[in-house]
């Protein structure tokens, strides 16, 4: 028992496994520079310019009622949101999870993004105007099944880990 316990697949190439039979293709590698190049700076740019029609296309149900109520009361109230995502670095994949029999990655990454919200009057209610901030964000992907984005992947968790200032 013991030798098959130490030969025994790890979470993560089980989970590999689990998306290789919806996708054949998948490679580990190819992923994360989709992730790196597209999915996530569209995924960052649509929450700091609080687009959620394009959040919504990213991202899981309970995803996006998460992200929608974070920016919901902020533009019901006429908020206007100033952001923008300047670069993402870091991102690395940190876990592999299979949960309720869907594989799940999980990844951390940093973004320098702007982010700021204004009210009607033009007064900073939220972020800032004095420059850049460094962002460090935990996010979990699954495969995506449904013609909802074309990348096939689908955001089912996002966490900020820490946040600070630039200068």
């Amino acid at each position: 028992e013991k030798v098959s316990s130490v030969f025994s697949e790890s979470e993560t190439a089980s989970v590999i496994r689990s998306i290789r039979a919806k996708r054949p293709d998948f490679q580990l590698e190819e992923f994360l520079h989709l992730l790196r190049s597209y999915i996530v700076p569209d995924i960052l740019e649509s929450f700091v310019t609080g687009d959620l029609p394009s959040l919504k296309r990213w991202c899981s149900e309970s995803a996006y009622r998460v992200l929608e109520a974070t920016l919901n009361p902020s533009q019901t109230a006429g908020h206007v949101f100033e952001g923008k995502v300047l670069d993402v670095r870091d991102l690395d994949m940190i876990a592999a999870k299979l949960i309720e029999d869907h594989p799940v990655l999980v990844v951390s990454l940093t973004a320098q993004q702007l982010f700021c919200v204004k009210d009607v009057k033009g007064e900073v209610v939220d972020g800032s105007e004095n420059g850049p901030e460094n962002v460090q964000y935990i996010m979990a992907f699954t495969v995506d099944d449904t013609e909802k984005n074309p990348s096939g992947w689908s955001l089912v968790e996002i966490a900020i880990r820490d946040r600070n200032s630039t200068w």
